[in-house]
């Protein structure tokens, strides 16, 4: 397959995006409607012959950097986390991105995901924010009977089918993406690297400046699975073609709080202003437990109920993670600095290490964060 001409357009009106094309394995397969993306060993761009070369040029461009972009924000090793059923990701993904795309409103040979037609129905949506933003803004709506026919009519140019067929490791999807996008930007002249293209770069490399975020998104993803595909009733969003998802109660959170010595006040008082929002936001069943090397304490979270600590003595994890288990916890949130004198078990259901920030977590099982103290920007 020829796509050539492409990529020297690429090159010669944006200079990284060429660069970082050429960073990547080309295969030609049918396996994608038009174009794909996924990691392996390496980033990898999939063509359709039949379609892909098909388009004008300056469709083909659009294409290819949408596929681009959902390698510059991570969507990648996002999903790989989400699992296999992230729908509302997908399409949160897509309208994102396709907002930095000028060449996308020339696009005609399929109808792509732009931000005009929800802004129709939803005069409140947002322009130009991240995926979370709106795959948390479509889920209120469906859950508010709201979302009608807004998702209808609007296609994808992959489906994102090979997200799913990469390497299973976040983290080593994460790593060499960043790798290959940073090996672009050194071959290109500074002066040629947009705005989206820095700040994707300060993302990948500074990934404890959006720990709050991170916590939460983890939270919502959680409620996600509690959801169950259903085709007895049309969805509200992408019509009969989608299974509609049906809540099915609601998710029951273990917020554990290492509340040994050697966490500062300082780190523990972090606890408190997450555990709002997230009540606020996404569950009120919230267990939080407080252990140091036994539990401390245990309680049914409220707004504000976060006055005083028990503990501060040595730390051993495994009784708050059967604590949370005894409790039904769909999910747990470790709260801590992983400095304990045992080797909890995996507890078998989805666990976020939130770590105070140097710290690390002390099992290989479970996602983890890094808290820091430096304010959001």
């Amino acid at each position: 397959m020829n796509i050539n001409e492409a990529i020297m357009f690429l090159i010669g009106t944006q200079e990284f995006y060429g660069k970082l094309l050429l960073q990547m394995r080309i295969i030609s397969t049918r396996q994608v409607p038009i174009a794909g993306v996924n990691v392996t060993d390496r980033p990898n761009l999939f063509l359709n012959p039949d379609t892909f070369t098909k388009m004008p040029l300056v469709e083909q461009v659009a294409v290819l950097q949408h596929e681009l972009m959902h390698l510059l924000e991570d969507h990648l090793s996002r999903a790989v986390d989400m699992g296999a059923d992230h729908n509302n990701f997908n399409i949160a993904a897509d309208l994102s991105i396709n907002q930095i795309i000028p060449l996308m409103k020339e696009v005609k040979t399929i109808q792509p995901l732009m931000i005009d037609k929800f802004k129709e129905m939803f005069p409140d949506i947002k322009e130009d924010r991240e995926a979370e933003y709106y795959m948390e803004f479509f889920d209120e709506q469906a859950q508010n009977g709201g979302m009608g026919q807004a998702g209808e009519g609007n296609e994808h140019s992959d489906g994102h089918l090979m997200w799913n067929k990469g390497n299973p490791d976040s983290k080593v999807v994460k790593d060499l993406t960043k790798s290959a996008i940073q090996n672009a930007a050194k071959s290109c002249d500074p002066g040629n690297i947009p705005g989206e293209v820095k700040e994707a770069l300060k993302r990948l490399t500074e990934p404890s400046q959006n720990w709050r975020r991170l916590l939460r998104n983890f939270v919502a993803n959680q409620v996600n699975t509690l959801k169950k595909p259903t085709r007895a009733r049309r969805n509200r969003r992408y019509g009969l073609a989608w299974p509609a998802k049906r809540k099915k109660r609601m998710l029951k959170l273990g917020f554990v709080i290492d509340t040994s010595g050697s966490m500062s006040l300082e780190s523990i008082s972090q606890a408190s202003p997450e555990l709002d929002a997230i009540f606020k936001g996404v569950t009120k069943e919230i267990v939080v437990i407080e252990c140091d090397t036994q539990i401390q304490n245990k309680f049914n979270y409220t707004l504000g109920c976060m006055k005083e600590i028990s503990g501060r003595g040595g730390t051993i994890y495994q009784p708050a993670f059967d604590e949370a288990i005894k409790e039904k916890c769909d999910a747990i949130i470790m709260f801590g600095d992983g400095g304990c004198f045992d080797t909890p078990r995996d507890p078998k259901i989805p666990v976020l290490w939130a770590m105070v920030e140097g710290t690390e977590k002390p099992v290989a099982w479970g996602r983890e964060i890094q808290i820091t103290f430096k304010k959001d920007k």
